[in-house]
């Protein structure tokens, strides 16, 4: 029995199980599938690797520097959670448990997957074909009723997948629209005109699931990705700089156009509402709130609305993001370790700002908060280390994987934009990416 093929196995099918994440743990107290197949894989990798412990070159080991990172991310998490209980005297509850628990699972994830990728090309390609599960959505672009009827899509109008929200399976949209446009780009420079056709369609697909998330923030990471990865591909294959970079604008701008068009006119609607959000009385008084059966004609009346106003994007409205950055910059000075995991409870935000303290929307300030200025260097320097790897194998003209190097790349681009609007430390597949991204090259 191979140990190895049983936890890479496990693996993969933990990473298509990320599709759906629906409900929440303390309300059932039953684990996602990822959560299981993790545990499996984890007991057959630790049976598989744990003879090699004695072995000075045995595949188990991590890069020294990543390991340090690592050491100092959960040292001043851990710091930062005992400092915030003697300082402050706020200890765990129920949600705290279950918060140190999922940061330990992300760490033991990013071990897990990393120490398997650094010398297994086919395991390496398999998990990132794995992330274009997402393109199982695409048939309710075609029929958008069932997508509402299933409740894969919210009477708000938004689409959720399999997912517990609109804007975690905005992240795993952008994911797959990161990695099909990488091999749209690569058989359009190679001239395969049937591949090329094929992923450019599924790419205007995956955009257009974006776009029906609609969440704003998606869409920037959206737009950044997409230029990342059409830079990168013109540096890989050597192509004219200027020239391509005019080509792949326009190829983006088309993407985008295609991705609005097929979207249903109802996700179109609730799409101009997000940039025009002060028109969200007039729709929903005009239509009976009934967001799934409006029509292009509904669509019309909006835009012709808005047109006769000459009203201008609010793109600030409600959006109450600013002033929760502010409330947490002045807590950095005071508490530069961090607040550790228990800085929700409501007794410890009273007591540091005298009112409650919204979610920290922001990756920065979500790392500053578990684990203070340490973690946040630590985060730091493995995007940096990121950043030099996939530029060493995108220089490297032998590299075969240098395509999916691309995809991740671009991927994690769109997911940093993303997320200094929101949070990405607990999700599953950013620690998967970042495991991928710091895989040293892989010999083929």
């Amino acid at each position: 029995m191979n140990l190895s093929k049983i936890s890479k196995f496990l693996l993969i099918l933990a990473t298509a199980s990320l599709i759906f994440r629906k409900g929440l743990f303390l309300q059932t107290f039953i684990p996602k599938p990822f959560e299981i197949l993790l545990f499996f894989a984890l007991i057959s990798g630790f049976f598989y690797f744990f003879p090699k412990n004695l072995n000075p070159s045995a595949s188990f080991r991590i890069d020294k520097k990543i390991c340090l990172a690592l050491f100092i991310l959960l040292f001043s998490v851990g710091l930062a959670t005992l400092i915030s209980y003697l300082r402050y005297g706020v200890g765990f509850n129920m949600e705290g448990v279950l918060n140190a628990v999922r940061f330990l699972i992300m760490i033991i994830t990013f071990i897990l997957f990393y120490v398997f990728f650094k010398d297994d090309e086919v395991f390496y390609k398999r998990v990132w074909l794995t992330f274009l599960v997402s393109a199982i959505f695409i048939p309710f672009l075609i029929f958008p009723e069932l997508a509402y009827k299933s409740s894969i899509a919210g009477v708000g109008g938004r689409f959720y997948g399999l997912l517990q929200s609109p804007a975690d399976a905005s992240l795993f949209f952008l994911i797959a629209l990161s990695f099909f446009f990488v091999l749209f780009l690569e058989n359009f420079y190679q001239k395969r005109r049937g591949f090329c056709l094929a992923y450019f369609l599924l790419t205007v697909a995956m955009a257009s699931l974006t776009l029906w998330s609609q969440t704003r923030a998606a869409w920037l990471g959206m737009v950044g990705s997409l230029m990342i990865a059409g830079y990168l591909v013109i540096i890989a294959f050597r192509k004219n700089l200027l020239k391509n970079l005019l080509l792949n604008a326009v190829m983006i701008i088309l993407i985008l156009t295609l991705s609005f068009a097929i979207l249903p006119s109802s996700a179109k609607i609730m799409l101009i509402l997000r940039i025009f959000p002060q028109y969200n009385y007039y729709v929903r008084e005009k239509f009976n709130n009934n967001i799934p059966q409006l029509s292009s004609q509904n669509l019309g009346d909006l835009t012709s609305k808005i047109k006769r106003e000459n009203a201008s994007p609010d793109l600030f409205y409600d959006q109450p993001r600013l002033a929760i950055w502010k409330d947490y910059l002045k807590l950095i000075p005071k508490n530069p370790l961090g607040l550790g995991l228990n800085y929700y409870r409501p007794e410890l935000a009273v007591k540091l700002q005298g009112k409650p303290l919204g979610g920290y929307h922001n990756l920065l300030l979500e790392f500053w908060t578990y684990g203070g200025i340490a973690a946040l260097g630590a985060f730091l320097y493995l995007l940096w280390r990121i950043i030099l790897n996939v530029k060493n194998k995108i220089d490297d003209s032998k590299n075969l994987l240098t395509i999916y190097n691309i995809g991740i790349a671009s991927a994690l681009f769109g997911l940093i934009i993303h997320s200094l609007f929101g949070g990405l430390i607990f999700f599953y597949f950013f620690w998967i990416l970042l495991a991928m991204a710091l895989t040293r090259k892989i010999p083929i």
